[in-house]
This record gives structure tokens, C-alpha cells and sequence, in this order.
């Protein structure tokens, strides 16, 4: 996967670091809504890889989800976050039934409410 920014990096070391990237919460969750989808869909793989802990992202994953155009990568990626949170983020079914209508995104939201029910 090719970045073009720093931030892009920075998102992709900070998902590899798995829980240990708690404490840039809040700051991944101010990155999806970043100009790179790179980076978006980073933030979101890293939100999710810290599950439950994540419950205060699920209002900006439901909106990164509403994104009007939003890549179909991104989408898989905030729907990922959101079943990796599980019952927290119940609040996201309704988004979660709409993505599945996307086919590119029908598996990721399905697993998602699975996770979340």
C-alpha cells in the first residue's frame, strides 16, 4: 500500500502497535476524517484494534460511515472498528443495515452486527 504523507505512516504504525495505541484515541478518531483515505481507513484499522476500550470512537466511526462518497475500503474499515467495539456501539446497527447495501461492504457490515448483537 503506497502512502503519500507522513500521516499516512503515522496511522499505519499506530495500527500496528495494537493496544498500545490507546492513548492516540483521540487522535485517530480526529483522522478519519483526514483528506487521505489512507489515512481514514488506517485510523479506523487502528480504533479497532482496540476493541471494546474504543466505545467513545463509535459517533465518529457512525459518521466516517456517512461520509457521501466515502471509499469503499474506508467503509469496510469503520464497520470493522465497530464490530471489533461489540455490544458498545449498538448505537451504529441503523448505518450498519445501510452499508449493507453496498456489495463491496455487505460482508464487513454483516460481520459487524454479528459482533455487535
Amino acid at each position: 500500500m503506497l502512502f503519500r504523507s507522513m500521516r499516512g505512516l503515522a496511522a499505519l504504525t499506530l495500527r500496528d502497535a495494537g493496544t498500545a495505541a490507546y492513548p492516540a484515541l483521540d487522535l485517530l478518531v480526529a483522522k478519519l476524517k483526514d483528506p487521505d483515505e489512507n489515512v481514514r481507513l488506517m485510523s479506523a484499522d487502528a480504533i479497532a484494534r482496540q476493541g471494546k476500550r474504543a466505545a467513545r470512537a463509535v459517533p465518529a466511526l457512525i459518521a466516517a460511515c456517512e461520509v457521501p462518497g466515502e471509499h469503499v475500503h474506508v467503509l469496510r474499515s469503520a464497520a470493522g472498528a465497530l464490530g471489533a467495539i461489540g455490544p458498545d456501539a449498538a448505537t451504529a446497527l441503523p448505518v450498519l443495515h445501510k452499508l449493507e447495501a453496498i456489495p463491496r461492504v455487505r460482508w464487513a457490515a454483516r460481520a459487524a452486527i454479528k459482533q455487535i448483537l
